[in-house]
């Protein structure tokens, strides 16, 4: 037999074996405009987001009071080692809420997301954001 014959056998054998045992995959083209759609779409959720975290956190009664009581003053909201979290005051005032709680959760959202989106961000203390300035 031919070598060059027997080559090109056992290489069309190879290729049909490897056609027949690999899965066909065809990859998922998403149309350019649907892309488009679906990252502002992404956007806008984390905008919203954010500002009805900030709002649901401003309802609450402690930092109502908090805010009232320090009407004037620079109110920062930062997060704490321990996973609390805490509003300082320009007046030197805290209010510190314990990790666990519906309120420290709500704040530490806030902050996450605020921070992720370069949103209120304090020029004077790190990692913290402004709630009033």
């Amino acid at each position: 037999m031919n070598p060059i014959f027997a080559t090109g056998i056992v290489s069309a054998g190879k290729d049909l074996i490897q056609n027949l045992s690999a899965p066909s995959s065809k990859p998922n083209l998403i149309p350019a405009g649907k892309f488009s759609a679906e990252l502002s779409k992404a956007e806008s959720s984390k905008e919203l987001s954010a500002s009805t975290l900030r709002d649901d956190f401003l309802k609450i009664d402690q930092v109502k009071e908090f805010l009232a009581a320090d009407y004037g003053s620079e109110v920062h909201l930062e997060g704490r080692a321990d996973g609390s979290i805490q509003l300082v005051s320009s007046s030197g005032r805290r209010l510190i809420f314990d990790a666990g709680t519906q309120t420290c959760d709500i704040g530490q959202n806030l902050l996450k997301v605020s921070i992720a989106n370069q949103a209120n961000i304090s020029t004077t203390r790190p990692n913290a954001i402004l709630l009033r300035d």
